[in-house]
């Protein structure tokens, strides 16, 4: 552990998981997303726990896969990054206890991807998501955006790779519910919390397996036919490139 996923109790079978690397915008290096794997399961594997409350530290969610030391990393080595994140998403979105984004500030990438991993997605007017997978070929989270939006609004949003403010995502369905700002969040979670535990821990894991997306199996492939195209890292560098300019 680098010390770069935090832990925290909610009280009463509720915990919170902050990704504390502010100083990147909470974005996803390899360390950090095997750190917050293995959090979330051995977390929720403790007795008790009915939902996990997902944060960022700092100005933003998660600025997404982590572009800084592209330049030293190989096809290879870049497509296990890739298939690590999308382990963390099938994580996230089968865990048994019910689980809750707490979005401000940028949300973008595999961290747009991460927040709709979650069953309720908060967020602040100043929560913004973007999706620019296909700018370099990589097919991750594309299906669960569709699950979420429809196929129409996600191919929108896919093609553009524009940026999605928060009004724009309570309309669509990224997010759940649009607070005023970041002192609402934790009252909005909490709202949920409560009403999770108004069930039994049976039936909330019943009701979140049957509404919860399905389609992990086959985004899983999409993702590793896209990631096995040759010259994945010099894709990529050439859209962080891009992105700088």
């Amino acid at each position: 552990m680098n010390g770069e996923v935090h832990v925290g109790s909610l009280g009463d079978g509720h915990l919170s998981v902050t990704l504390a690397a502010p100083d990147r915008a909470n974005a996803l290096t390899a360390g950090l997303v095997s750190e917050l794997t293995d959090a979330l399961i051995g977390a929720t594997r403790e007795p008790g726990v009915r939902s996990v409350t997902l944060r960022g530290d700092g100005r933003h969610f998660c600025g997404g896969f982590d572009l800084s030391s592209m330049g030293a990393q190989d096809d290879e080595t870049v497509a296990h990054r890739f298939l690590g994140v999308q382990r963390l998403l099938e994580t996230v979105g089968t865990l048994p206890v019910l689980t809750i984004a707490s979005v401000h500030g940028a949300a973008y990438g595999a961290g747009a991807d991460l927040a709709l991993s979650c069953d309720v997605r908060l967020g602040t007017g100043g929560a913004r998501f973007a999706f620019p997978g296909y700018r370099f070929d990589v097919a991750l989270g594309t299906a669960r955006l569709v699950d979420t939006v429809g196929r129409t609004r996600a191919l929108d949003v896919l093609m553009s790779g524009r940026p999605v403010d928060a009004p724009e995502a309570l309309d669509i369905g990224i997010l759940t519910e649009l607070v005023s700002d970041e002192s609402e969040l934790e009252s909005a979670a909490q709202r949920w919390r409560n009403s999770a535990d108004r069930l039994e821990t049976a039936s909330l894991e019943r009701l979140l397996g049957n509404v919860r997306f399905a389609g992990h199996d086959a985004a899983y492939a999409a993702l590793s036919r896209s990631a096995a195209r040759p010259g994945l890292a010099e894709r990529i560098t050439e859209y962080a490139n891009s992105v700088k300019s």
